[in-house]
């Protein structure tokens, strides 16, 4: 969150138009599958991306934390040359292809995981948000 809010500081928009797709889990489900993979035995030989089945688009990921009070409200939309130029003119910590990896596609398909682990996802991260968004916004609000 804390690098979400530095860019939207940087770039007050939809980045890209909020078209970008992300991986993103809910800590409880990653929990229950982190649990459900150690108590079957390992998986190994291959990387396993633990993100939520379903990705979720950075608009929606947006409204949804600004709806808990999480992060600012953003409805204005900007190209990605647009984002780049507005992220050049006011630096920050992020570089730009980090900028581009939450911003733009950026989603791993996970759906083998859970398969494999005998796990349900669970609803997604965006219906769990509700649960964690206290949380959320008391590190935003914590001093660096």
């Amino acid at each position: 969150m804390p690098v979400l809010a530095e860019l939207l500081d940087a770039v007050p928009a939809l980045w890209d138009g909020g078209r970008g797709m992300l991986s993103v889990v809910a800590v409880d489900d990653l929990a229950r599958l982190i649990a459900r993979l150690g108590l079957g035995g390992a998986l190994t030989g291959r990387v396993w991306h633990a993100s939520h089945p379903d990705p979720v688009s950075t608009g929606e990921l947006l409204g949804a934390l600004a709806h808990h009070g999480v992060l600012p409200a953003v409805s204005r939309e900007l190209s990605w040359e647009e984002c780049l130029e507005r992220l050049r003119a006011r630096p920050t910590r992020v570089s730009e292809r980090q900028f581009a990896l939450v911003a733009r596609d950026h989603w791993y398909d996970s759906r083998e995981v859970w398969t494999a682990a005998g796990c349900p996802p669970g609803p997604g991260p965006l219906q769990r948000l509700a649960g964690s968004a206290s949380w959320y916004r008391s590190r935003l609000a914590a001093p660096a």
